[in-house]
Order: C-alpha cells, then structure tokens, then sequence
C-alpha cells in the first residue's frame, strides 16, 4: 500500500469520525451536537461505522490492485529479459559456430569469457520479484535455467583448462556448445511466448477457447 493511500484513509476516517461521532475534551461532531434532533445523530452514527468499516476494505482493495500492477510489470520485463536473452544466445550460437577450432589457446580463453550468458541474471531476478507463474510458463523458464546450468559448465570446462590442451578440449566441446546455445536460444522464445499467451488470455479470456475450437474445427 502507498504512503498516500494510508494517510488519505487515517484523514478521512478522522474527518468522519468528527463529523458523526464524539470526540474527546468534550468538542462534539458536527451531528452529535446537543441541537441536533435525536434522527440526525442517529444516522450520523450509522454512517460513520458504515464509513469506518470500508475505510480498510478500500485500503484493501488499493493494496491488491498496485499489487497487481506490480507483478503485471515484472511479467513484462521478465519476458523483454527473455527475449533479449534469446537474441544474444542467438548472436553467439553464430560467433561459437563459426569459430576456428584451430584458433590459439588465448583466443578461445578469450572467446569462452564473451559467451558468459550474463543476461540470465536478469531473468532470474525478476522471477524473484514474482510470487506465481502460471504453470504453462514455470516448464519452459525451468527447462531454459536447466539447459542454461549445463552451457555454463562446459564453457567454464573451456576456459579454465589447461593452456596446453584448451584447443582440443575446445575442439571436443565445440558440437555441444553449439547445440547448447541452439537451446537456450530456441527456451528463451518458448518461455517469452509462453509469457505472451497467457498475458492475452488473462486480458480476452475467450482466447483459449476460440483456439480450442479452431483447432477442433481444423481436425473435424
């Protein structure tokens, strides 16, 4: 809940509660006066326990909506970190494929340090700022950290081997670096896309269903 919605609810409950009900040193509400008639005083009691008692239910309800906005936010940037994640995967797929296995010892060190996924940080800690993924998202972002775990080992393998055999071990290595970054490439896009779908059926809820039809009708 922001600041501001606390103290707009901690005002207008004291305002109502001078207006309606009895206040301490003997200053009455504007209701409780002695010359208001017995009705207006009764009434104004009414209202300001009908009033007291919303007070924290809109509270309540301004909490939950800028939560919702919140995680509506972290989704987003968590699929733009997918993405970006899977555009630069692409990037060194291409550099890794097109590497000479017989380049020096130096340069594959230096080749090994560039293909650290760094982006992968970034999906990761705005996981953390989510408390619920829709089950349709959680497989493909475990599956892309997974798959991502074992590229990391074989690049560090790489590059922290001896200089002596770091182009063999290179050249051993090279297929499975390169089929690891096709993976998380193509993970990165599954899980973004898993992102969006759900995104849209959460906004036009009769998505899914149209699809489910659509897809019926085709086999039909």
């Amino acid at each position: 809940m922001k600041r501001g919605d606390w103290l707009l609810g901690l005002f207008t409950g004291l305002l109502i509660g001078w207006i309606f009900l009895p206040t301490p040193l003997g200053i009455c509400g504007i209701y409780q006066s002695a010359s208001a008639p017995a009705w207006v005083q009764a009434i104004g009691s009414v209202v300001a326990i009908l009033v007291a008692a919303a007070i924290p239910i809109w509270q309540a309800r301004a909490a939950s909506k800028e939560q919702g906005r919140r995680l509506s936010i972290a989704t987003l940037r968590l699929r733009s970190n997918l993405e970006a994640l899977a555009r630069t995967t692409g990037e060194r797929f291409d550099r890794v494929r097109n590497f000479e296995s017989d380049s020096s010892a130096n340069e594959i060190e230096n080749l090994m340090f560039n293909l650290n996924p760094w982006e992968v940080a970034s999906v990761e800690l705005q996981i953390d700022k989510i408390h619920h993924l829709d089950e349709r998202i959680q497989k493909p972002i475990l599956d892309l950290l997974q798959e991502n775990d074992q590229y990391v080992i074989d690049v560090e393998r790489i590059r922290t081997s001896p200089t002596k055999t770091r182009v063999e071990e290179f050249k051993l290595l090279k297929p499975t670096l390169v089929a690891r970054l096709e993976s998380v490439m193509r993970r990165s896009f599954n899980a973004a896309n898993a992102i969006r779908k759900v995104e849209e059926e959460a906004k036009y809820p009769d998505i899914r269903k149209r699809r489910k039809e659509a897809l019926r009708a085709r086999h039909d």
